[in-house]
């Protein structure tokens, strides 16, 4: 399955056209992790670095953890440290991810994204710069992956 089908798929998730969302994923089947978890994280790392860029103090952090909470399910009360760990991470500690099984930080990150793209008011268009850019690292990172 290649990177471009389920670039489309996130692109559907991050505008929040949900309905096409689901008939692209179902249509896609089984991604592989290079195609799928890696695009999420990075986009999800641009979109953090783009987020806290004029602030990134532990209280703007702290802040935006306690707003983001509310837009996950958190029925056991464990999604605000989640959701630092892999903000936190993003942001170049990585370590935090350690304990963050691979599911989860993938579900959170795609709605983190969401979130802070909905929040920018991000346009179809930016959000497309920015899957490229992710593109791009993933290409300079694994040259055989495009």
């Amino acid at each position: 399955m290649s990177r471009a089908a389920y670039r489309e798929v996130l692109q559907a998730i991050y505008t929040g056209d949900f309905n096409r969302a689901d008939q692209l994923s179902d249509a896609l089947g089984d991604v592989a992790w290079r195609d799928s978890g890696m695009l999420v994280a990075a986009v999800f790392s641009l979109a953090v670095k783009g987020r806290f860029t004029a602030d990134s103090s532990p209280e703007a952090i702290r802040d935006f953890v306690t707003d983001a909470t509310t837009a996950v399910s958190d029925p056991d009360g464990t999604m605000g440290a989640v959701i630092n760990g892999v903000v936190r991470a993003a942001l170049g500690e990585e370590h935090l991810l350690d304990t963050i099984p691979p599911g989860t930080g993938m579900r959170v990150q795609l709605t983190l994204t969401r979130k802070i793209f909905a929040d920018a008011d991000a346009s179809a268009d930016s959000i497309a710069g920015i899957l490229d850019q992710a593109e791009r690292l993933l290409d300079e990172a694994e040259p055989d992956a495009a």
